[in-house]
């Protein structure tokens, strides 16, 4: 009778244990977290943004097979294995787009001597910035040969067009095929200059190349027959519009010579004025 009694105390003292751990596999209602921090302690935040048990299959990216990292302890597959995979603003690091660096077009992209060059060019034709090769002449091996050149050292095929053949035009010290060599072989709104097209942004006709005018904040050829042909009071000098040579309504005009008087944007030869 006594072991009877002892037996049913016992079952009365393991009932609230059992309920207890019944309760404990139960999953809590779902937390919504951006860290481990916030969810209980047997819990991590997981993918959704929700507190949940896992198996933890990870701590590194090199606990995971290759082609996948390790996100939120779980090895999932990268997101990108270049930087084509990425957008322009961030690069492919470790299977992450990674946006603490961006890619870039050109050099002016990239932070001060940066060197936009491509990473990875048989699988990926974006571009990223590296670290220079030099920052100044002095830094390249054969000084006096080769120029620091966007923060490589090269050697300079020319200086300027004329160093090179009639047909190219000198671009960052090399000889290029020409681009053109009337200004409508050029797209709108960019010039024929030296054999290359280019833009010209100005405030003034005297920013411009020559024999070009400053038309709505681009310099512009037009051809002419007379200086009626011209818009902004250019003359026509050799069939093509210049810039006036003076501002006849400028009280303080000095382009023109003591003895010449400014007429029609023309500095002519005053006599017995």
């Amino acid at each position: 009778m006594a072991g009877r009694s002892l037996h049913k105390n016992l079952l009365f003292l393991l009932i609230p244990l059992i309920l207890s751990a019944c309760r404990a596999e139960e999953l809590p209602p779902e937390v919504e977290c951006t860290t481990d921090a916030e969810c209980p302690s047997d819990l991590l935040c997981l993918s959704g943004g929700i507190c949940k048990r896992a198996d933890t299959e990870c701590l590194l990216d090199a606990d995971c097979e290759e082609g996948s990292i390790c996100l939120f302890r779980v090895c999932e597959e990268s997101f990108c294995r270049t930087d084509c995979e990425c957008t322009v603003d961030s690069i492919c690091e470790n299977g992450r787009c990674d946006p603490s660096e961006n890619q870039c077009y050109t050099d002016s992209d990239c932070p001060e001597y940066g060197v936009c060059g491509f990473n990875d060019p048989e699988s990926c034709n974006r571009k990223r910035c590296f670290q220079p090769e030099c920052v100044t002449d002095s830094d390249c091996s054969e000084e006096g040969v080769e120029i620091c050149l966007h923060g490589r050292c090269d050697v300079p095929e020319c200086y300027y067009s004329l160093d090179c053949n009639p047909y190219e035009y000198c671009n960052e010290f090399k000889c290029m095929e020409a681009e053109c060599h009337v200004s409508g072989d050029c797209v709108e709104g960019t010039l024929c200059h030296l054999n290359f097209c280019a833009s010209f942004p100005c405030d003034q006709s005297a920013d411009c190349p020559p024999e070009s005018l400053c038309v709505s904040g681009q310099c512009r050829y037009f051809s002419c027959t007379k200086d009626f042909d011209c818009p902004q009071g250019g003359l026509c000098e050799n069939r093509r519009c210049s810039p006036p040579e003076c501002e006849e309504e400028d009280e303080n005009e000095t382009s023109c010579l003591p003895v010449e008087r400014c007429r029609e944007g023309r500095c002519v030869l005053i006599l017995g004025e």
